[in-house]
């Protein structure tokens, strides 16, 4: 039976000796009891130790902590009693030279992750990945679109004549061709879509605002109705406020020469070329994920935030992107007593799928102290959402 030292000096021996990790790796006893250190030089460093967990009843645990020179059953994983359940872990914390956290590891069955997480930090070359004209994303394929019928039904709701607010005329046609679409590129229902707000109103306030909706059903559309709602702007995912062709009858406004050389870019995979173009700046974690790379030193790589990462961004409109921040910038002022800086803000473009807890990872738009737009991985559990039709193509 090993000891939790003999254990833990094995399994980073294992990877001094298939190469894994540097030669001079060194793995000895730490500052605090019950603790092994392991130092790979320049890179890395990391305290190591074992615990035991009893689960007693359903939501409770108990923990004792046996030091180094206790035996470890077989493994892993380390079961002491399977009734009541009774496991060894391991938990670690890794640093750069620094000091700086580059990882927790936490009730963990094994070290393999601590091994791969070490193996990152002495890998990660932090030049790797930094061209953003070579990041390449394959366009998008034509989404479904099924024609709009003839007989699309538009009511006014009475709302409307309790706000002194004049609108363009509404022309429903064009309300339906430009309408989201779900998977099957039907019409969605039970889908809202913001046309003006009402009032100044600070983040995360709800105001009044000029709102169209689609039926509840797809058996009842094509029908939409307009109406005044109590809503929180930035929460709403369809924005038309910005672009009234879509609602009215106001002329569309013509192609840029920006935005046609970014959709020439854009329809043949080189997305990163297009972000140049248009002066967006991509932050480097992001950067490093679209290409597949760990995202810093101790981080691995993640395939399905890669891959979810591409499909998120293969819509980008790189060319609207400047205007955005900007407006968004000076609308996030509203009802502020203090002036908000430009770096002061993000707002999600989305999260990365599977995600429960409150705060998740994904992709945001924020700006540079120069004002140009920029998109970076964060976690964040704000509701704020750019509004699609304002970085979408």
């Amino acid at each position: 039976m090993e000891t939790v030292a003999e254990h833990i000096r094995r399994v980073v021996t294992d990877a001094v000796t298939a190469g894994r990790l540097p030669a001079e790796t060194r793995c000895g006893p730490g500052t605090e009891p019950g603790r092994l250190e392991v130092t790979v030089p320049g890179k890395a460093e990391a305290w190591v130790e074992a615990f035991v967990a009893a689960f007693s009843s359903p939501g409770e645990m108990s923990l004792r902590y046996p030091g180094l020179e206790a035996g470890l059953p077989e493994g892993p994983p380390f079961v002491v009693t399977p009734d009541p359940l009774t496991v060894w872990h391991f938990r670690w914390s890794i640093t750069d030279p620094d000091g700086g956290l580059l990882h927790n590891g936490w009730m963990e069955h094994d070290l393999s992750c601590l091994v791969e997480r070490l193996v990152s930090a002495a890998n990660f070359d932090p030049a790797a990945g930094s061209s953003l004209a070579k990041v390449r994303i394959t366009p998008p394929a034509p989404a479904p679109s099924h024609p709009v019928p003839d007989d699309v039904a538009l009511v006014m709701d009475p709302s409307l004549g309790t706000v002194d607010l004049e609108l363009p005329d509404l022309d429903v046609r064009r309300i339906a061709e430009h309408w989201p679409r779900d998977a099957r590129g039907r019409l969605a229902p039970r889908t809202k879509v913001l046309l003006a707000t009402i009032g100044e109103v600070a983040r995360g306030r709800r105001q009044p605002c000029v709102m169209i909706s689609s039926a509840p059903t797809l058996k009842q559309m094509p029908s939409f109705t307009v109406a005044v709602s109590d809503e929180i702007r930035h929460n709403v995912r369809h924005n038309w406020s910005r672009h009234p062709h879509l609602w009215s009858a106001v002329t569309p406004p013509s192609a840029t020469a920006l935005e046609r050389r970014c959709r020439e870019l854009l329809a043949t995979g080189r997305w990163g070329q297009a972000c140049e173009l248009a002066r967006v700046q991509v932050e480097m974690p992001l950067l490093r994920l679209l290409q597949g790379l760990p995202t810093a030193p101790g981080a691995l790589a993640n395939p399905d935030h890669t891959t979810a990462a591409g499909q998120l961004l293969a819509r980008l409109a790189p060319w609207q992107l400047a205007e955005t921040v900007a407006w968004l910038h000076e609308d996030l002022q509203r009802g502020r007593r203090t002036r908000l800086s430009p770096t002061g803000w993000e707002m999600k473009l989305g999260w990365f799928p599977g995600q429960r807890t409150a705060s998740r990872i994904g992709i945001m738009l924020t700006q540079t102290k120069d004002g140009a737009p920029a998109l970076r991985l964060a976690w964040n559990g704000d509701n704020a959402t750019v509004p699609a039709e304002w970085w979408q193509s």
